[in-house]
């Protein structure tokens, strides 16, 4: 199993994941570290006053105020209803922050560009208006058309969706406006593309939150490195089996190997990490102290010892392997210069953007204590995962772990709140419960709370039942087994007989949602047999028709694993087909004669169904033809047509799958 934790503070985790995944993988990661999206055009792209339909009391109601500045529940409306805000629970309490969080950053920008006197030009607005006009109204239509529709969708007069545009495009406005003041040379342009390769040896600092049989405490792990480089400058100790035998670093079953990294260019800004943390990561990785050094070795020197500020915490020294430049061939200064300018505007603005948004006043409107709840929950999410992610000294990782529970605390103390006000609301509910759950779990919560923790699940199960549309057969699990731990068994029942109610009225239709059914199906068996009793008088008989269903599901499973297995034989051997009639195509043997057909390879052969099957089948010797695919039943005691290959015997070919349920 992996862990997540580890891979979050894992630096190959992170490269191999940027490699496969592309500059896209930053964007997708808004959600999580709550990116200032608003700095590119169209986060809240004429969003009109029509948001989800809401009346206008609604829509202008006062969400907030960030820095003295209004914001409204027009302007959530208008985003949530575009955004894919998951079902209730953590997802819908973490997206709704995460909305909020970039409308504190929108407004931000928005002041930032009042600040600099930046707004939208003229041209971008009408560039803008005009692709308007024509993707909603049509190619043909005129103002007047124009305007009738704003009144109709968006209830605007034109003059207002302009004001609309230019406020989308201020993030645009103050991004060129950064970029005019940004200063790159042409040898910055060249370094872009510069890399380097490595041997490092990384001693890892102790941390109670990170085992690691090779970390020693702070100080000795720096003299452990000192002790390690000057063994290995003085010919002492290869540098490679210092890296296997001692190292931290994720490289340290290469021998330290880094393989080749670009030099100049952060790789961690794309990834879509916070800004200031990319920017305390440096270009390579551990720091930008270490990136200095590295800029002024020549191959074969050793650089170190450095303390770094990567994602491992820890000391380290390295030897310059190599270095190399390759310029791409169709390489044009002038645009390289203009495409570095414009990154690193971009970076600089995020990470104003940022920490002016750390340091905004944001008040929420008293009746708005449910958006509160779900910024604050947005808030912690974050911390907890810039934590987990950030590389540092691991005293003050402890003093942030105290903090990280405070504000833990103080957040379900809110989700506490919300639920006393509103025990309809399901996202509070669930937060609640699992919070509930993991308390009941962990050995060190003492009997008697552990037991005040057990006695508040069953109102919220209800709860959650009644107005969630989500995981019924989780929460009715729930339900029925905290029931029957209160001895409730004719109540448990009822509930375990729902979900068999609603497993019979969804038909599994695939290979994926059979076996499914099978495990939801399996663990009704159990719960039905837990609560036989005089209360519950029919649960055993019901258990033992779940059994048989379950039985009639392994038969369907097992006859769509032969399917699929037949569906792929027929579809390898129509390839090997087909590339067969190609080369007698392009290479036609002497005197014209066509090759006949060939026995396909794995007939006769006892095929596996796959993990999990202890079953297999015998395909039947025979030969391929057209028209005969492979596998395929001849009339019994016939030849397969064009060739003299016996036929397949009768009762051999599997019967077709018979529908779920059958």
């Amino acid at each position: 199993m992996s862990d997540p934790i580890g891979n979050l503070v894992s630096i190959t985790w992170w490269r191999n994941l940027f490699q496969k995944t592309g500059r896209g993988f930053g964007w997708g990661c808004a959600v999580i570290f709550g990116l200032p999206l608003v700095i590119g055009f169209g986060w809240n792209q004429f969003s009109g006053r029509n948001a989800q339909n809401t009346g206008a009391a609604v829509r202008d109601a006062l969400l907030m105020k960030v820095n003295g500045e209004p914001v409204t529940m027009g302007d959530f409306y208008a985003i949530s209803q575009r955004a894919q805000m998951g079902t209730p629970g953590e997802s819908f309490a973490r997206t709704s922050g995460s909305i909020i969080y970039n409308l504190v950053q929108q407004t931000v920008l928005t002041q930032d560009a009042k600040k600099a006197g930046v707004k939208a030009s003229d041209a971008d607005i009408d560039k803008a208006l005009q692709d308007f006009k024509l993707q909603k109204v049509g190619p043909k239509a005129t103002d007047a058309d124009l305007e009738n529709y704003l009144f109709e969708a968006q209830h605007l007069s034109v003059a207002e969706f302009r004001e609309q545009i230019a406020k989308s495009y201020i993030g645009k406005a103050l991004l060129d406006d950064t970029k005019k003041k940004t200063v790159v040379t042409e040898e910055e342009a060249r370094n872009q593309s510069a890399e380097v390769r490595l041997t490092t040896v990384l001693i890892a600092i102790a941390s109670p939150t990170r085992p690691d049989p090779k970390a020693f405490p702070d100080a000795d792990a720096k003299k452990k490195t000192e002790d390690l480089l000057d063994q290995v400058k003085a010919g002492k100790l290869d540098i490679t089996a210092a890296a296997k035998a001692s190292s931290s670093d994720f490289n340290a079953r290469q021998g330290g190997d880094t393989n080749f990294l670009p030099e100049y260019k952060s790789q961690f800004q794309s990834m879509g990490l916070p800004a200031s943390m990319a920017d305390k990561m440096g270009n390579i990785g551990y720091g930008k102290e270490f990136d200095e050094a590295v800029h002024k070795a020549k191959p074969g020197d050793y650089i170190g010892v450095f303390k770094s500020s990567g994602f491992q915490p820890g000391y380290l020294f390295a030897k310059l392997v190599d270095r190399r430049n390759n310029l791409p061939k169709d390489f044009a200064p002038q645009k390289a210069v203009d495409a570095l300018k414009a990154e690193r505007a971009q970076q600089a603005l995020i990470k104003r953007i940022e920490d002016e948004t750390k340091a905004a006043n944001v008040a929420f409107d008293p009746e708005r204590i449910e958006q509160k709840t779900y910024y604050d929950y947005f808030l912690f999410a974050k911390a907890e995962q810039d934590r987990a992610m950030a590389a540092g000294d691991p005293t003050a990782a402890t003093t942030s772990e105290d903090a990280l529970n405070k504000q833990k605390d103080a957040v379900f103390a809110e989700v506490e709140a919300l639920y006393k006000k509103d025990s309809n609301n399901t996202t509070a509910a669930i937060l609640i419960l699992d919070s509930l759950k993991v308390k009941m779990m962990d050995p060190k919560t003492p009997p008697a709370e552990q037991a005040k923790a057990r006695e508040r699940l069953l109102p919220l199960y209800q709860t959650i039942i009644k107005t969630s549309e989500g995981d019924q057969y989780a929460y009715r699990f729930g339900l029925a087994e905290t029931l029957r731990d209160k001895k409730q068994f004719a109540e448990a029942y009822k509930n375990y007989h729902m979900v068999s109610r609603l497993l019979n009225s969804d038909t599994p239709t695939d290979m994926k949602s059979m076996q499914d059914a099978k495990s939801v199906r399996e663990r009704l068996v159990l719960g039905l047999k837990s609560v036989a009793s005089p209360e519950a008088p029919t649960a055993e008989a019901e258990a033992v028709q779940e059994q048989a269903k379950i039985q009639e599901l392994d038969n369907n499973i097992l006859m769509a694993k032969i399917k699929e297995a037949e569906d792929k034989k027929r579809q390898d051997e129509e390839r090997k087909k087909q590339l067969e009639q190609m080369k007698s195509q392009a290479h036609p043997p002497a005197g014209g004669i066509t090759p006949g057909p060939t026995t396909p390879e794995g007939f006769g052969k006892s095929l596996d169904l796959g993990p999990g099957s202890k079953k297999s089948i015998t395909l039947p010797a025979g030969k391929a033809t057209e028209g005969t695919p492979a596998g395929s039943k001849s009339p019994a005691g016939a030849p397969a047509p064009g060739g003299n290959a016996p036929a397949v015997p009768s009762g051999k070919t599997p019967p077709p799958v018979s529908g779920p349920g059958r």
